[in-house]
């Protein structure tokens, strides 16, 4: 067990993953005046921003049925050798720290973590870097 023994994080942007509306998190965005594109399907993009210690290119939050079911953050694309991979150990350690006691399993590409409402992880392809967080319940029903 963690010395934090905390669960999986569920509040970004003000807004709580499962339970907040996107009509709220557009408010909340609009307020902060983050720069943010809400697209046809409903799901709303924030590009080239500061999250979680990382600078993103671009963070997608997932709408299902009005709700925000899942939050997809892409570090970025990495063609440095030593910066994706100093990039990667540092999203590791992080998620290993806080998220130790609801280690999954490990996959090829990255980690990915469980508790009783969300799922998140991390991982790369292509020399892209992600994380993401997923309401364990809602997730499964937008897929």
């Amino acid at each position: 067990m963690s010395d934090n023994n905390k669960p999986i994080k569920r509040t970004f942007f003000g807004c709580l993953l499962g339970e907040t509306s996107s009509k709220e998190l557009i408010k909340y965005l609009t307020n902060k005046k983050y720069d943010f594109e809400e697209l046809c399907s409903g799901d709303i993009v924030i590009r080239n921003i500061e999250f979680e210690g990382f600078f993103c290119e671009k963070i997608k939050l997932f709408i299902f049925n009005d709700v925000i079911c899942d939050i997809t953050v892409l570090v970025g694309h990495f063609e440095d050798e030593y910066l994706f991979k100093t990039t990667y150990d540092k999203l590791y350690k992080r998620f290993h720290k806080n998220y130790s006691e609801y280690f999954y399993r490990e996959t090829y590409t990255g980690c990915i973590y469980l508790d009783d409402q969300t799922l998140c992880g991390f991982g790369f392809e292509d020399k892209k870097i992600i994380f993401f967080y997923t309401d364990k319940y809602l997730g499964q029903k937008e897929q």
